[in-house]
């Protein structure tokens, strides 16, 4: 009988591990405060983390959306830990995304609520935050174009983070061995976007026209006008 009770109890536990909301999967983790410890672990609501970026890829986000959409709440978030979310804390408190934008993006279209993420660093001194952030290559305050915006200008939420769909064309590229991943260099898929958008002269790039538009930029990739872009491959010379 006691064999059957605990059988029994086993089965409805794993039936709670997969029913528990985000919320409850979420306290796993203390909530994020302006004054958490670096190099520590802690839940933020997906609405409060703040881009360091104009835009993403919204190709890209919808292809995770499309790989990580059959997850359940508790295996997003184990999946987010695994890539490791990283976060600065300004000196307004706010949490600020280095990196993982198009990740962040998609978990927020899953409608998942919370994340864990790490914080790598706070910065307190208002008036060098954003110059340290370039320093540390944690911003990217530029547009499509590479021209350089006043960090006001960027997005406040995920949500209004703006669609590159050069950016998109960068990645898939060099996932077809347009250019190497060169060790070192920080937001290589921006000058590679911003390269195949002069060259394509910023005509639109749609997931209908997305294989031809591949083709053509792993051609443009071998281009003389590439070779100073980081990740050109030597063969091409």
């Amino acid at each position: 009988m006691l064999k059957k009770y605990l059988i029994a109890s086993s089965v409805m536990f794993g039936l709670l591990a997969v029913l528990l909301p985000a919320s409850v999967v979420a306290k796993e983790l203390a909530a994020c405060q302006a004054q958490t410890d670096v190099d520590r672990w802690c839940s933020v609501a997906l609405m409060q983390l703040r881009p360091t970026q104009l835009a993403v890829g919204m190709l890209r986000v919808e292809d995770e959306v499309a790989k990580l959409g059959h997850k359940d709440n508790r295996s997003l978030q184990k999946y987010a830990k695994k890539k490791q979310i990283p976060v600065i804390i300004g000196p307004d408190g706010g949490f600020y995304l280095a990196d993982r934008h198009h990740l962040s993006r998609a978990l927020f279209d899953l409608g998942l609520e919370r994340v864990p993420v790490k914080i790598i660093a706070r910065l307190d001194n208002p008036a060098t935050f954003w110059a340290e952030m370039r320093k540390n290559n944690w911003a990217y305050p530029f547009d499509e174009r590479g021209r350089a915006i006043d960090p006001s200008a960027l997005p406040r939420t995920l949500a209004q983070l703006k669609n590159d769909p050069y950016r998109s064309l960068a990645a898939y590229a060099q996932e077809h061995g347009a250019y190497d991943k060169a060790d070192q260099a920080y937001f290589i898929e921006f000058a590679w976007a911003k390269y195949f958008a002069n060259a394509m002269q910023w005509r639109a790039i749609t997931r209908k026209n997305l294989p031809n538009a591949i083709d053509e930029a792993i051609q443009l990739a071998c281009k003389p006008a590439a070779q100073a872009l980081p990740g050109y491959k030597t063969h091409c010379q």
